[in-house]
């Protein structure tokens, strides 16, 4: 029986919320610590928790007006409106990167288009090159200083699992467009899971030695959720 199956989805959703006792937000994080699923759901609702937020603080207050008797309140009609439209956009968001293999591009940008500051971590935990590959593409294009609101982005990419070997020294087929990126971009960090390297090389007798530009952290799951705590948009592949 896995750690999962004690603790339900209504205890996560508090989890996140941290509406928990303290008693009760210890059991869950030691429950993480021993099941990656769970440490995964918990990322996931957190995701889409995010996304909401991010649209539903963009939807504009209607105005207070006095209008005519028997006519429509058309600028509240129209708040409406959009709050549908925003939430069905962010909510099909975050429906497409939870359900898909590989995260759509059009995510960090989403979260660009709600925010003047925008701070986003990218949870690496598979070794995918192809979504690695976009993964790449939307943080230089978050950092990329081509005008004062992409200079004040931050972006970090945080490896754990089969993800550190797109960050290793040996086998990333990505060395050259990483030492570029970190050479180009003083606010895109990327960081490797130091105990990821001592369970590779306890279980599989597999040294995995970090690139140069790679910072390590000690548990890669828990930076994300630091991060999080701390406000940072989190998307994972």
């Amino acid at each position: 029986m896995t750690e999962m199956e004690h603790i339900t989805e209504e205890m996560l959703n508090a989890f996140i919320d941290q509406e928990l006792a303290d008693n009760d937000m210890m059991h869950v994080y030691l429950a993480m610590s021993k099941d990656p699923d769970l440490r995964d759901r918990v990322c996931e609702l957190r995701a889409n928790k995010e996304l909401l937020r991010a649209a539903y603080r963009q939807v504009p207050a209607p105005r207070k007006y006095q209008r005519p008797p028997g006519l429509l309140p058309r600028t509240a009609m129209a708040a409406g409106i959009m709050s549908l439209g925003v939430g069905a956009l962010l909510g099909w968001y975050a429906h497409s990167f939870s359900q898909s293999d590989n995260p759509p591009r059009t995510v960090a940008r989403a979260y660009q288009t709600f925010d003047s500051k925008v701070k986003v971590v990218f949870h690496v935990s598979r070794n995918d090159a192809a979504a690695f590959a976009q993964i790449l593409d939307e943080a230089e294009a978050l950092v990329a200083a081509e005008d004062d609101k992409r200079s004040n982005n931050s972006v970090r990419i945080v490896a754990n699992g089969d993800g550190l070997f797109l960050l290793s020294a040996k086998a990333s087929p990505f060395k050259d467009r990483i030492r570029i990126l970190s050479e180009k971009y003083n606010n895109l960090v990327f960081a490797g899971c130091s105990q990821t390297q001592k369970r590779l090389q306890r279980e599989r007798g597999l040294s995995v030695d970090l690139l140069p530009q790679v910072s390590t952290v000690n548990s890669g799951v828990f930076e994300v959720l630091r991060l999080q705590e701390a406000g940072w948009k989190y998307i994972p592949i």
